[in-house]
């Protein structure tokens, strides 16, 4: 972990964290992903300097237009449980839409703690 230092004295921490990803497709198909990711973190304002991260996503595409990914990860020191839609793909423009629940524990994510909400407008070829 490095420090930096601004004119006052300020000391400015930075996180790192490296996460792996693997797609298995268990049909061959693109219609159904399973994507595991696992991985770790180091950020010095925790009491616990390192952290193991890591999670599964399940995705269900239907023809690359409409997508539904559901996921439990933990990254960040929280649990996250997500439920996220690709609305619209026409591969110049994509619409996305996503729920999530976070907690600090696995119990409260499944209770409606912590509600968030995405959305995204990509852009690109």
């Amino acid at each position: 972990m490095e420090y930096k230092t601004d004119s006052e004295g300020k000391k400015l921490y930075r996180p790192f964290s490296m996460l792996f990803y693997a797609n298995y497709r268990p049909f061959d198909r693109r219609i159904f992903t399973i994507v595991p990711s696992l991985g770790f973190s180091i950020n010095a304002l925790y009491p616990e300097i390192a952290a193991m991260e890591g999670g599964l996503y399940f995705t269900l595409d239907l023809g690359n237009i409409f997508a539904v990914t559901y996921g439990l990860n933990f990254n960040d020191r929280r649990w996250i449980s997500s439920l996220d839609f690709m609305l619209f793909n026409c591969r110049a423009l994509e619409l996305d839409l996503g729920f999530s629940t976070q907690s600090p524990t696995l119990e409260k994510v499944f209770l409606g703690a912590g509600l968030g909400v995405n959305v995204a407008l990509k852009f690109g070829w």
